[in-house]
C-alpha cells in the first residue's frame, strides 16, 4: 500500500513538472496594441488574441497558441492606423479601408452622397411590378402582388377576374358581376330559370329584323319596318337620313338640314365666301408646292413657280441648278455639294499617279451655266509611265509629287535610266550565314562581324560566353557576338563576379524532413504529408510509433506493422500510460 502511494505521488509530480516545462512567458505587446488574456504565464495550448488601441486596427487578425514553451505562429503583429475610426463618412454611410484610405459608400437599399448622408431608397419608385400590380416595401426590396379581384403574374401583369367568363348561367341568360360574384338573369323579352334556360316571351325577341329596325308581331306573324326618320332595308339595316351626310357644302362651310334638304352657309368670320366652293381664301391653306406662289382666282387657288426657278408648282419649285458632274476617267472631284448654282466652279484633280498636261490640254474648268448645264473644259488624266520612259528592264513609278522615278527591280542592278541587269547575288551563291556583295557584276562572299568560317561554305557565330564566362552562379546570353551577364531570378550580386541566392530557405533553417517555404523575407517550416513532428526540429515519417501511442518513458517497437509498447528494463508501470524506474534499480 505504501509503495502504491509513493508511486502515485511520483507520477503526479512528474506530470506537473512536464506541464510546467511547456508553459509560455507573456509575449511582447505590439505598438499601439495589446492582447487578451493578460497573465504572468500561459499553459500549454492556451491561446491569446491580439487587439489594437483606438483609431488603430490589426493589419490582419492574429491568434497565437502556447506550444512547447513559446507562442506560435511567430508572425509579427502589426497595428496600423484605421482610416475609418472615427468614420469620415456621412450619416448611415459605410466606411471601408482601401489601401489605407477611407472609402465611403451607401449600403444596399440606400441612396445619396456617402460623404454627407445616405437615405433609404424606395424600391417601389419607379414601380418594378407588372401592369395593375401593387408594390410594397419589404425591408428595402419590392414585394409585388395582384390586388383583390385580379390574378396573374404580379411581375408581368394582373388582369381582372371575369366571373362571367365562361358564363355559369343558363342558355340565353345574361351574366353580370356584382359584389365579386356572378349574377344570372333572363334578358328583356325572355323568361325562365336563368341558371338553366331562358326562353323568348315574344316572336320579336330576339329581333329577326335588321339593325335599328322595328319588329312587331300580329297573331304570330312578324313585321319589320324602319323607324321614323330612318331609311333603308328593315331586314338588313335602317339608318338615320341626314342630307348633310355626306356634306354637299365646301370643306370649310357649315351644313344644316332644313325641311329635309341640305343648306350651306359660311361661318360669320367668312361671310363673303362661297359656301359651295370655299369660304376661306384658297391660298390660306398654302395648297401649292414648296417655293411656289399662290393666287386666288374666284375662290380657286392658282399655283405658279416664281422667276429664276423651275419645277411643278403644285409639288415644288427649286432654284435652277446644275446636276452633280461626273469626273472623267482617273479623276475625282475635290469637294462634293448636293447642288450647284449658276456661276459655281467645280475643281477636279487626277488620281495618283495620273497627271494633266497643261501645255498640251490647256487649263481644265467646270462651270455651272445659267441654263443648268455645265460649261466644260475637259480634264485629261494620263499615266506618266505610259509609255515607259525608263531604261531597259527598269521599273517606272511616281513619287508624291507625281514625278517619274526609275528603279531596277529586285534581283537586278544597274542605272535604271539606262539599263538594269541581273544581280549576281540574287541566286545566293555564298555559304550559310555569309554575306554577298555585288562587285562590278561579280559575287563577293564574306562572313559578317561576330562570325567565323569559310564564307563560301558556312559562317558560324563566335560564342563570347565560352571565351569569357560570367561569374559564379550567373547566366550568360550571346547578344549578336557580345556576352550579356545577369543574375537569375532568386539571386543577386555582380553577375561578372558571382550571384548569391536571396531565398530565406537557402540554406533551409527547418528541421530534418521539414519543408521550407518563403514569403518575401520570411521562412516558414511545415511537416510534409505523411510526417509528423516539430518542423523546426525534425519531421519523422508517420508510422505505428510516430506519433507514439505509448505512455511516458515507454518504448515503442513495430512488429508486423503494429505498435508494441513496453517498459524499459528496470522500469515498471503501464506501458500505455507511463513507465517508472523504481529507486534502487
Amino acid at each position: 500500500m505504501k509503495v502504491l502511494l509513493v508511486l502515485c505521488t511520483f507520477i503526479s509530480l512528474s506530470l506537473a513538472q512536464w506541464s510546467f516545462s511547456f508553459k509560455c512567458k507573456p509575449p511582447a505587446r505590439p505598438n499601439f496594441g495589446s492582447y487578451l488574456p493578460l497573465k504572468t504565464s500561459y499553459s500549454y495550448r492556451q491561446t491569446i488574441t491580439f487587439q489594437c488601441d483606438s483609431n488603430y486596427k490589426l493589419e490582419k487578425p492574429v491568434t497565437k497558441t502556447c506550444l512547447f514553451g513559446r507562442f506560435l505562429p511567430t508572425t509579427t503583429v502589426v497595428c496600423v492606423p484605421d482610416p475609418c475610426n472615427p468614420s469620415p463618412c456621412g450619416t448611415d454611410a459605410e466606411c471601408s479601408d482601401t489601401s489605407g484610405r477611407a472609402e465611403c459608400s451607401c449600403p444596399p437599399g440606400y441612396i445619396g452622397d456617402p460623404l454627407t448622408s445616405c437615405t433609404a431608397s424606395d424600391p417601389c419608385d419607379p414601380n418594378p411590378c407588372g401592369t395593375n400590380a401593387v408594390c410594397a416595401d419589404d425591408q428595402g426590396s419590392p414585394d409585388c402582388t395582384c390586388p383583390s379581384g385580379t390574378a396573374g403574374n404580379p411581375f408581368i401583369s394582373c388582369t381582372a377576374i371575369d366571373l362571367c367568363s365562361p358564363s355559369p348561367c343558363g342558355i340565353n341568360a345574361e351574366c353580370v358581376v356584382a359584389s365579386e360574384r356572378a349574377v344570372c338573369s333572363c334578358p328583356t323579352g325572355y323568361e325562365g330559370d336563368p341558371l338553366t334556360l331562358c326562353t323568348a316571351s315574344s316572336p320579336c325577341v330576339p329581333s329577326p329584323c335588321g339593325t335599328n329596325a322595328l319588329c312587331t308581331s300580329y297573331w304570330g306573324s312578324i313585321n319589320c319596318t324602319c323607324r321614323f326618320g330612318t331609311t333603308g332595308d328593315p331586314l338588313i339595316s335602317c339608318t338615320v337620313f341626314d342630307p348633310c351626310d355626306p356634306s354637299p357644302c365646301a370643306t370649310d362651310a357649315e351644313c344644316s338640314e332644313r325641311f329635309g334638304r341640305a343648306e350651306c352657309s359660311c361661318p360669320p368670320e367668312y361671310s363673303d365666301g362661297f359656301p359651295l366652293t370655299s369660304c376661306k381664301d384658297p391660298c390660306e391653306a398654302n395648297p401649292c408646292g414648296n417655293g411656289a406662289d399662290c393666287t386666288n382666282n374666284q375662290g380657286s387657288a392658282v399655283c405658279s413657280c416664281p422667276s429664276e426657278t423651275t419645277g411643278n408648282p403644285e409639288v415644288s419649285c427649286t432654284d435652277i441648278t446644275c446636276p452633280q458632274p461626273t469626273p472623267p476617267a482617273n479623276a475625282q472631284i475635290t469637294s462634293l455639294n448636293k447642288s450647284y448654282e449658276p456661276g459655281d466652279i467645280v475643281v477636279m484633280i487626277c488620281n495618283h499617279p495620273y497627271v494633266h498636261d497643261y501645255f498640251k490640254n490647256g487649263f481644265p474648268s467646270y462651270e455651272c451655266g445659267s441654263n443648268g448645264e455645265w460649261i466644260v473644259s475637259e480634264l485629261v488624266c494620263e499615266d506618266p509611265c505610259e509609255p515607259n520612259p525608263c531604261g531597259n528592264g527598269a521599273e517606272c513609278t511616281t513619287d508624291y509629287r507625281r514625278a517619274v522615278v526609275c528603279s531596277c527591280p529586285s534581283g537586278t542592278t544597274g542605272n535604271p535610266e539606262v539599263s538594269c541587269t541581273v544581280d549576281p547575288c540574287e541566286s545566293n551563291p555564298c555559304g550559310n550565314g555569309a554575306e554577298c556583295t555585288n562587285n562590278q557584276g561579280s559575287a563577293v562572299c564574306s562572313c559578317p562581324s561576330g562570325t567565323t568560317g569559310n564564307p563560301e561554305v558556312s559562317c558560324t557565330d563566335i560564342d563570347p560566353c565560352e571565351l569569357d564566362p560570367c561569374g559564379t552562379g550567373a547566366a550568360c546570353v550571346n547578344n549578336q557576338g557580345s556576352r550579356v551577364c545577369f543574375c537569375p531570378p532568386g539571386t543577386e550580386g555582380n553577375p561578372t563576379e558571382s550571384c548569391a541566392s536571396t531565398d530565406p530557405c537557402k540554406p533551409s533553417p527547418c528541421g530534418l524532413g521539414a519543408v521550407c517555404t518563403s514569403d518575401q523575407d520570411t521562412a516558414t517550416c511545415t511537416c510534409p504529408p505523411g510526417t509528423v513532428g516539430i518542423p523546426w526540429e525534425s519531421c519523422p515519417a508517420v508510422g505505428p510509433c510516430n506519433p507514439t501511442p505509448c505512455g511516458l518513458d515507454a518504448i515503442c517497437t513495430v512488429e508486423q506493422e503494429a505498435a508494441i509498447c513496453t517498459c524499459p528494463p528496470g522500469a515498471v508501470g503501464n506501458a500505455f500510460t507511463r513507465c517508472l524506474v523504481l529507486p534502487g534499480r
